[in-house]
């Protein structure tokens, strides 16, 4: 079977109790999104125990901050920060990890600190991607305020989930379409902002935890409608605008959408791209999945949310 035979080759990047890939600077580091999202995957499959040691190898190393009880964005395996920045979307990864560990006070605590940061705007209600000491980046990323969603409605804060999901509804309010949500890259400051297929997904699979399924049914009819989905190979290009696709199929991006096709009962649909995942997206002699179609290269998290989407009925549907 492709899932179990998944989750013992993502065991390949286990590094001293944590999993790391290597960056564009061809170092092996550490990242709490990678982590975090391994750690959820152990967890649904009813592994906590495993989870939760993933996340005491994390806090037992240098990339955590024990003052602020956050992650840095990246550390080598060796110890050095890479990027001494406390970014909301990792660390709202890491609080859903805690939390489907059965580790729930530790999640609230990032969730808290988290809010109470320089990466809060009070004024759109809405986090930046990431701060630094007391200097905040003014990136307001749409995925990363939607794991923080994400966190805050398992967590029994449903109000502050449903103030960001409010938040963004009316940031979309004056683009030219606004069925979907847009996004600048998370990567450039300067970008243009796009459509994202997986913002789509992850809001779906908000709108359904926090019980407005109309919603979440309405974005993902929406998606499937949209120029991202790619008829001929079953999958959803990475992003849109105007005219113009971006055509990259990406793991990450599918894995969400599968998820988010099964938590809504989307039962075509999930078996068309269950079955486009593997074909296109699985490298069979590596027993793992390709970042994308252009892209070979083998990160766990990428991996840990496929076997998610193709296992969902074997979940524990904590996070997912």
């Amino acid at each position: 079977m492709i899932n179990e035979s998944t989750v013992q080759k993502i065991e390949s990047f286990n590094v001293n109790g944590a999993y790391t890939y290597v960056d564009k600077n061809n170092k092996e580091v550490y990242c709490p999104h990678v982590n975090g999202l391994v750690s959820i995957l152990f967890a649904e499959l009813g592994n906590s125990e495993k989870s939760s040691k993933i996340l005491d190898s994390l806090i037992s190393s240098q990339i955590y901050h024990e003052e602020n009880g956050l992650f840095y964005r990246q550390a080598t395996t060796d110890g050095n920060i890479v990027a001494p920045y406390f970014n909301v979307c990792k660390n709202s990864i890491m609080a859903l990890a805690f939390y489907a560990s059965g580790r729930k006070e530790e999640a609230l605590k990032i969730m808290r600190t988290l809010k109470s940061s320089p990466a809060f705007d009070k004024n759109s209600g809405l986090f930046y991607r990431e701060y630094k000491d007391e200097t905040h980046n003014p990136l307001i990323v749409t995925q990363t305020n939607l794991w923080a969603a994400l966190a805050y409605a398992k967590l029994g804060y449903a109000s502050y989930a449903d103030e960001i999901m409010r938040s963004l509804e009316l940031k979309k309010q004056d683009r030219f379409n606004r069925d979907l949500f847009r996004s600048p890259n998370c990567e450039d400051i300067d970008s243009v902002e796009e459509f994202h297929a997986d913002d789509q997904a992850l809001a779906a699979i908000v709108y359904k935890t926090l019980g407005h399924e109309h919603k979440a049914r309405f974005i993902l009819n929406r998606l499937i409608e949209s120029p991202m989905y790619d008829p001929f190979t079953g999958l959803y290009s990475r992003s849109w605008l105007y005219e113009k696709v971006d055509e990259t199929k990406s793991t990450y991006k599918n894995a969400l959408i599968g998820l988010a096709f099964a938590k809504l009962g989307f039962s075509k649909e999930l078996n068309r791209l269950r079955k486009s995942l593997v074909d296109v997206l699985y490298d069979k002699d590596a027993g793992l999945f390709s970042m994308s179609d252009t892209n070979p290269e083998k990160i766990p998290d990428n991996s840990a949310l496929a076997v998610m989407a193709l296992d969902y009925e074997r979940l524990k549907h904590i996070v997912f």
